[in-house]
């Protein structure tokens, strides 16, 4: 019984000691995952990871800046805050910190040089350095050749140059192997839009709704069964959009909205709605007047300035697209050239915009509200020769009505109309202007600007080819 005794204090022995090793073993496991715990949550990179994944992108920078201050090389750091900088808008910057990645790549830092390049392509387009955007693309695709970055960003730069066939054939081939790519769809259809082939805009704008449904996109579609000549089912399309400014992310978009409205009213001969909305478009842009006039002729290309015959520093930004391109055993179709009697450049948005009242206003028949907008508008732009022969022509036009109530013989007071811009040899009458003004008062060009897929730096490859950038 003894000995019993004594086995048990042994074994008891034994186990405390066992459950004493097993504690400390335990213990020292928690320290040590609270340490590493912590050390995570105290890691610059770590939290600004955590940061960015919440969206919250000037947090991620502030800790991001501080893991470049204590490891300067960290290429992980670098890509993030690459990463952070296009989803803030600094394009410049991002584009600086994705190409010094691929020329610092190193063996074994787990930076994909190929993926970098591909997160390249958006910076490029959004600062316009199109020389680099069409050498990256054309770089990725020999590595990856269907890749749907490079195809898409690549259709972009020729839609902004005005080469719609090659965007809409790059586009068709991309929506192909990516269905469910929305904004692949939305450039597809605005290029067709540019092409004059409508239905298949229309088909385009439908699956990029399906995909989501956004004012924009019912915006593109609306303006497409415009084009199409749906002039009821484009009104019908346009009751699905909001009426207030702030459903919209750009002003140019609610005010293209209230012009396709009117437009559409007009086209229904229904001319007092359409004169009404007109009215607040112009009242809407007339508050807004510019310091100078945009050089953007009716087809809405940039010209350069004829008076001294020399581009101003922004054509010296850009580089011969067609020469890099047969370089590259590639050819481009030349770009559609402007025509047509209103091809009116240097005009506020002001003078435009009281164009399409006025016009509106001798449709409806008030040919003196007419006269009257007129001269305003030539005060706003007494430079601009051709608003004064549109006056005469309204003057002439009133004087035939009121000599037409009185049912006198007509007889027309100096012959103006032969001093009017001239086409061909002659003059052209007022409602010749009425009637090239309904054809191209709302432009196909215009979807471009509204989206933002062209600006004043993305221009008609003429210019753009016709200088070189310094030192090249």
């Amino acid at each position: 019984m003894n000995l019993s005794f004594a086995l048990f204090d042994v074994n008891s022995y034994g186990i405390y000691i066992l459950i004493g090793a097993g504690s400390v073993v335990i213990a020292a496991l928690l320290v040590f995952l609270l340490v590493l715990s912590l050390k995570r949550r105290i890691n610059p990179l770590n939290r600004a990871v955590k940061q960015y994944d919440r969206g919250r992108f000037e947090k991620a920078m502030l800790l991001i800046a501080v893991e470049l201050d204590k490891n300067p090389d960290n290429r992980v750091a670098l890509l993030l805050r690459a990463d952070t900088e296009v989803s803030l808008g600094r394009y410049d910057e991002a584009a600086r910190d994705y190409q010094f990645l691929i020329q610092v790549k190193k063996t074994g830092d787990d930076i994909d040089v190929l993926q970098v390049k591909k997160r390249l392509l958006r910076p490029l387009y959004n600062i316009e350095s199109l020389l680099e955007l069409y050498t990256l693309c054309t770089e990725i695709l020999k590595e990856e050749a269907a890749c749907p970055e490079a195809q898409y960003y690549l259709s972009l730069l020729y839609i902004g140059q005005n080469y719609f066939d090659v965007a809409s054939e790059t586009l068709s081939a991309l929506v192909h192997n990516r269905p469910n790519m929305r904004e692949a769809f939305f450039a597809l259809g605005l290029s067709d839009v540019q092409r004059g082939r409508y239905a298949e805009a229309i088909t385009s704008f439908d699956r990029c709704l399906e995909i989501r449904k956004d004012n924009l996109g019912i915006l593109c579609q609306a303006a497409s069964l415009y084009f199409n000549g749906e002039y009821s089912a484009c009104s019908d399309r346009m009751r699905k959009l909001p009426q207030r400014s702030e459903a919209f992310s750009d002003r140019k978009q609610y005010l293209f909205s209230l012009r396709l409205r009117a437009f559409c009213y007009y086209r229904m001969g229904r001319f007092d709605r359409a004169v009404h909305l007109l009215q607040l478009v112009y009242n809407m842009v007339k508050q807004k007047q510019p310091s100078k006039a945009v050089l953007y002729n009716n087809s809405g290309m940039m010209q350069k300035e004829e008076e001294t015959g020399e581009s101003t520093p922004l054509f010296d930004e850009y580089y011969r697209l067609l020469e890099v391109a047969a370089e590259q055993g590639k050819k481009l179709p030349p770009p559609r050239k402007p025509s047509g009697m209103l091809d009116l450049k240097g005009l506020y948005r002001s003078t435009e915009a009281g164009l399409d009242l006025c016009f509106a206003m001798l449709r409806e028949g008030a040919l003196e509200q007419a006269r009257d907008l007129m001269a305003d508008l030539r005060k706003q732009q007494p430079e601009v020769l051709g608003l004064k022969r549109l006056a005469q022509l309204i003057d002439e036009e009133q004087e035939r009505t009121m000599s037409m109530r009185r049912d006198a013989p007509h007889k027309l007071r100096s012959s103006s109309t032969e001093r009017v811009i001239r086409g061909k040899g002659r003059g052209y009458k007022l409602w010749e202007y009425v009637e090239e003004w309904e054809r191209r008062a709302v432009r196909p060009y215009e979807l471009l600007i509204i989206t933002g897929f062209t600006s004043r730096k993305m221009l008609s490859p003429g210019i753009l080819l016709s200088k070189r950038r310094y030192g090249r």
